[in-house]
């Protein structure tokens, strides 16, 4: 599927954060972001750009949306049904074409009013239609058709975008950009991974103190957004393989929370990126465009580090909780247990050593990471021993895996090493 810069004095007071590759427990993410937005404004002139080194390698971009149009009314007013012209569809009220709508919009095509830069159909997908735009070459561009589509979908109640997005980034096979920097994009991958599920994770914990009723870690729960590991890993080294020899590998495995490198997904002669965890976080989405774009343009060699980062085990990190938690997982989550895992990673060891940690800084991040999993596995005993449902249970696992990402400030810390990397 090819699915405010901030005032000096600001922007100066993020960078600080940033030294020794550590934020502060409690800091936001946000300033790290601010990073690529100074590095890649969203008004500065649009701009072809190529992969380190490379005459060629032209970087392309592609947006993919998966949106119910029963909801995002506005977009009708761009599709219509193949047996209605376009008088019959934009004379109906806009109500009356989200009936017919529902939520997938089976069989429409474009409306004259439709930019061209969209794709001439909708596409099905389980969650709603699924909107492609077209491939463009400038990064600016891509960012202007994310918000014109943003506008004309509206918002939620909530102020939250309508859209499932999913970004791309490509480049062209022009040289030996995939082998040279092949260590430090499987670095990226692995890193990425971390970041998407507990970003996901963290954000998600922060609003359900506010609001408890909100259950965060869904995702987990999902058939093709489960968190980078072992066996996804193995597909993806595939890939790297491929791109290393520069042919195309054909395996096409992409499900995960986070970015996949693919070699196949973007025509004769492309390997990619698609970012597959932004969801309805517009912000994200763009970031995570703006970081690939820097990533290609001046070389991935900052992210060999991470190519250390172990990957999740969903076999060998289950099998180190007790066979009362082994037996209520089983139970609660079925063939996802595996996933409720990711805290029996060796993160006070990957981490410390991918980001040079000494000293207090080490011993302050390990203690963090070895006391938060110890109240994660006590969280899972009591919830084990208790007697609530089958999904009361669920919802308390996910909510302690979502504390453990909070306390631990893992995406956190991964966001302000990433802005020291485009500096």
């Amino acid at each position: 599927m090819i699915r405010n810069a901030r005032t000096p004095r600001a922007l100066l007071a993020a960078l600080g954060l940033l030294v020794g590759g550590l934020l502060s427990a409690r800091a936001a993410a946000a300033p790290c972001a601010d990073v690529f937005e100074q590095l890649y404004p969203a008004d500065a002139t649009p701009t072809v750009r190529k992969t380190r080194g490379s005459q060629n390698g032209v970087i392309s971009y592609g947006l993919e949306g998966e949106v119910p149009l029963n909801k995002a009314k506005g977009l009708l007013d761009w599709y219509r049904p193949r047996d209605k012209t376009d008088a019959e569809w934009l004379g109906m009220s806009l109500d009356a074409r989200a009936e017919v709508a529902g939520r997938s919009g089976f069989n429409f095509v474009k409306t004259a009013d439709a930019p061209d830069w969209l794709l001439e159909k909708l596409s099905s997908d389980p969650g709603g239609a699924e909107l492609i735009s077209k491939p463009t070459d400038k990064l600016e561009t891509a960012l202007a058709w994310i918000d014109a589509i943003e506008r004309k979908a509206g918002k939620s109640s909530s102020g939250r975008s309508h859209i499932y997005w999913q970004g791309n980034v490509a480049y062209l096979r022009d040289g030996d950009f995939s082998k040279a920097h092949l260590d430090g994009i499987e670095g990226y991958v692995r890193a990425a991974g971390d970041y998407a599920q507990f970003r996901k994770l963290e954000k998600g914990y922060a609003y359900h103190k506010q609001n408890p009723s909100y259950i965060p870690g869904k995702n987990l729960g999902h058939f093709v957004l489960g968190p980078l590991n072992t066996s996804k890993m193995a597909d993806m080294k595939k890939e790297l393989l491929a791109a290393k020899e520069g042919r195309k590998n054909d395996s096409h495995g992409h499900y995960i929370q986070g970015t996949y490198f693919r070699t196949w997904a973007y025509g004769e002669g492309r390997n990619g990126f698609e970012v597959r965890d932004p969801h309805k976080d517009v912000a994200l989405l763009k970031q995570e465009m703006r970081r690939l774009t820097h990533g290609l343009e001046k070389g991935f060699k900052g992210y060999e580090r991470f190519k250390t980062l172990s990957t999740l085990d969903e076999t060998a990190h289950f099998n180190k909780f007790s066979p009362a938690v082994k037996t209520m997982l089983n139970q609660v989550a079925t063939s996802y247990k595996g996933r409720y895992a990711l805290p029996m990673k060796p993160y006070e060891v990957d981490y410390p050593s991918a980001l040079g940690m000494t000293g207090a800084t080490k011993t302050e991040f390990s203690q963090r990471i070895t006391t938060a999993r110890q109240q994660y596995v006590q969280a899972l005993e009591g919830i084990a021993a208790g007697s609530a449902d089958k999904q009361t249970k669920l919802n308390q696992v996910r909510v302690a895996l979502a504390k453990f990402a909070y306390d631990t400030k893992i995406a956190t810390t991964l966001d302000g090493q990433f802005g020291r990397l485009a500096r």
